[in-house]
């Protein structure tokens, strides 16, 4: 085993990049690969094709709900990362690999605990600014900008993102300022254009009023404008190319999205955004679901 030789599998998401931006802080130089909860298995089993995990000082995995995966990677030699409600309730199944499984407002502040690597002023704003829009607090003015800016990139995102604000955040430059204004306009196109869908759906015995529409991008901004719109509990976004679906709330129902899509579609994620795979049974939901005149 080669000294400092060190592998890493990261979420596809604003928090993942956050992950590799801290650890970057701290081992300096590794591999890493971007995947997703649903794709993970796959990718994790296809590396292990080329590759063996105790060639490795450590595989470091981070900002991924493995609560259906643990059996393949409970492995010495394995660190783990994570957040995510689901999988930290199943952290006592652990017994071989290293875990830092807590239910922090993102993966990002879980590593920056961890490990306390020295940052600048601006990469300390960065930190909060990813932790903020992973939570969903909204403290900041810039965290939604930011994520927005994150997926508004082509190609390998995290890669870019890191080219970007590896030095922390100084603000948007005018090619980032671009994307938000395109990103923009676009989004109030589809909210002018669009045929939304609305319904009751029985969630613990209580009907909740939902609304929905297929999407292809801004999934979060698009159903922050939707619920607060039409005055739904829960918005249930559809992703026909991706086979995706994705689970929104207002603030104040009380209903978790991570429990809801667990059940509904083999989902997960937090308390007030999650998702999962479009199947039978959210396509008998929609079904259920009338067009806004």
């Amino acid at each position: 085993m080669s000294m400092g030789k060190i592998h890493i599998f990261t979420d596809a998401d604003l928090d993942g990049a956050g992950c590799i931006f801290l650890l970057k802080q701290v081992y300096k130089n590794f591999t890493y690969q971007v995947t997703t909860e649903k794709k993970f298995r796959e990718d994790f089993l296809n590396w292990q094709l080329k590759n063996k995990v105790s060639d490795f000082d450590k595989v470091i995995i981070c900002d991924l709900n493995l609560k259906d995966n643990i059996d393949m990677v409970d492995r010495t030699g394995i660190e783990i990362y994570d957040h995510h409600s689901e999988h930290v309730e199943k952290r006592d199944q652990y017994n071989k690999a290293i875990t830092y499984l807590e239910e922090d407002g993102s993966c990002t502040m879980t590593i920056y605990k961890e490990h306390e690597p020295e940052l600048t002023n601006y990469q300390k704003l960065l930190v909060k600014l990813i932790n903020d829009y992973d939570s969903y607090t909204l403290e900041y003015p810039y965290s939604k900008p930011l994520d927005k800016v994150f997926w508004s990139y082509t190609g390998n995102r995290v890669e870019k993102f890191l080219n970007d604000f590896g030095e922390g955040f100084k603000g948007f430059n005018q090619y980032h300022k671009n994307m938000l204004s395109s990103l923009e306009r676009k989004t109030k196109e589809f909210i002018e254009n669009e045929t939304f869908y609305t319904g009751k759906l029985k969630v613990s015995g209580e009907d909740r009023f939902i609304i929905s529409c297929f999407i292809q991008f801004n999934p979060n901004e698009i159903s922050e404008i939707l619920l607060k719109k039409y005055k739904c509990d829960i918005a249930l976004l559809i992703n026909l190319k991706g086979k995706s679906v994705y689970f929104r709330k207002r603030k104040d129902c009380d209903i978790s999205m991570a429990k809801l899509a667990e059940k509904l579609c083999d989902g997960g994620g937090h308390d007030d955004a999650a998702g999962g795979s479009l199947n039978d049974t959210i396509i008998n939901i929609t079904k259920l679901l009338k067009p806004i005149n």
